[in-house]
């Protein structure tokens, strides 16, 4: 049987994969540690016996890593598809910056992706190898960015003499930014909605061309 390689679109994929990597995600939801999860975790919470995880992977890294990537797809392409009905350069910031919160307080899959990502894990060697074969536009976070900067460059929003590739990193390190203070950050001192607001205008001051 043909093994995965993470690169699957989810049309694709047969259906024990499917609920292989739904499982990955339902226990990224419910705080398991991706680091000690066993495959027999994952099998149980999928409803399908252990060995068939191994007829489709090679390793439970594996099945971890390509599952958070696929859960990550999936959740980037629902709010893709609300992003473009978002109107304005400052409403779309403000949208991911939104959704950003949304995923952190519904415990979905973005925090643990984000943690392996920069983990020196198995796991994370894994994500971080599919990720290296994947063309950069099409990485998950990478995709609602650079849709949001090129539709402002589009409709003459953004300063002409700022280079996309310029702007989109930037909107990266905000967002993660905001994600790392969604996870750690104190509250007291500043709430979410003050912190958002210092990330959305200091993009806007940098970014937008002047009025007038």
């Amino acid at each position: 049987m043909e093994k995965m390689t993470g690169q699957e679109p989810w049309d694709k994929l047969p259906e024990k994969v499917r609920m292989l990597y739904r499982a990955v995600g339902e226990l990224a939801m419910e705080g398991a540690d991706m680091n000690t999860l066993k495959v027999s975790d994952i099998t149980d919470k999928a409803g399908i016996g252990k060995g068939t995880a191994y007829d489709y992977f090679n390793t439970k890294e594996e099945i971890i890593g390509y599952g958070l990537l696929q859960n990550m797809a999936n959740i980037t392409e629902q709010i893709r598809q609300e992003l473009a009905e978002r109107e304005g350069f400052a409403n779309r910031v403000s949208f991911l910056l939104e959704q950003a919160e949304k995923q952190m307080e519904e415990r979905t899959c973005l925090l643990k992706f984000l943690h392996l990502l920069f983990d020196v894990t198995p796991t994370g060697n894994v994500l971080r190898a599919v990720l290296e074969k994947m063309p950069k536009e099409e990485c998950p976070p990478v995709v609602l960015v650079n849709e949001v900067i090129t539709r402002g460059i589009r409709d003459g929003e953004l300063r002409e003499e700022l280079t996309c590739p310029y702007m989109s990193c930037m909107l990266i390190t905000k967002l993660i930014a905001y994600i790392a203070y969604l996870d750690n950050g104190n509250k007291a001192e500043c709430s979410c909605e003050e912190f958002r607001t210092h990330l959305l205008e200091g993009l806007l001051a940098e970014f937008c061309r002047q009025q007038g």
